[in-house]
């Protein structure tokens, strides 16, 4: 640190501020200039766990009214950043997040009669302040809704859809800083749950091995019962 002295000017140099102390018009008065630093940094530690709890609470509020209603999005920073690595984009911004949502919701009705986002898991990570949720579009197309609407009573009409209905699995993970608001979102492919595949198959395995005579003598009385059990699951495959 260096101190400079001169009939009207005193300069103190740090590292890195400079400061300014002068008389104003040859006056007593003292004015003083402060040059701030540039490009400081931003606060980007953890949020506390209310600030944790408050994210979480608002995204589990509002991710599952995605295509109803518009997001609340006072819990976003103005610079919050999203790589949405499905599509290999990147943008910068609260505008052009809320621009990506808005087409979101925008393809989402166009390309399906009735489309809801559902979350499957979310879960809050205070030791890296982050919020993770598993997520599920899913809708039916128009087209679908005219050739198999005649096949349901009204009654049924969410038995159609679970039957009829696609969907596209995500995982997106929400990075929360110290001021408790998202800086980052990034949203990522989720391949279908393995457990859910293998409950699937497990039971059709097992009848083939009966068949097969890959399985103990005792379980071949059960015979009539497992072929039974597989023209029923032929039939509800032929009408699906």
């Amino acid at each position: 640190m260096v101190w400079a002295k001169s009939n009207q000017t005193v300069d103190l140099v740090g590292s890195n501020r400079v400061y300014g102390l002068s008389n104003s018009n040859g006056t007593n008065g003292v004015q003083c200039y402060i040059d701030k630093p540039k490009n400081q940094p931003e606060n980007q530690g953890l949020p506390t766990p209310s600030q944790l709890q408050h994210v979480f609470d608002v995204l589990s509020n509002t991710l599952p009214k995605l295509f109803i209603q518009p997001m609340d999005y006072k819990i976003y920073s103005p610079d919050v950043v999203f790589e949405n690595r499905i599509r290999g984009t990147r943008t910068v911004g609260l505008y052009n997040y809320v621009k990506q949502v808005a087409l979101l919701r925008c393809v989402g009705h166009l390309k399906f009669a009735y489309v809801r986002f559902e979350i499957l898991k979310i879960t809050q990570h205070p030791e890296d302040g982050t919020i993770k949720v598993r997520w599920r579009i899913s809708g039916i197309s128009g087209l679908k809704v005219l050739m198999q609407f005649w096949r349901y009573r009204l009654w049924q009409w969410k038995e159609m859809m679970q039957k009829q209905e696609s969907w596209y699995d995500g995982f997106s993970t929400f990075h929360v800083n110290s001021r408790g608001v998202v800086t980052l979102h990034v949203a990522d492919k989720m391949m279908p749950d393995d457990e859910k595949v293998v409950e699937n198959k497990s039971p059709l395995a097992a009848k083939l091995a009966l068949l097969l005579g890959l399985l103990p003598q005792q379980n071949a009385n059960n015979l009539s019962d497992v072929m039974e059990n597989l023209l029923i699951v032929s039939t509800d495959k032929e009408q699906a």
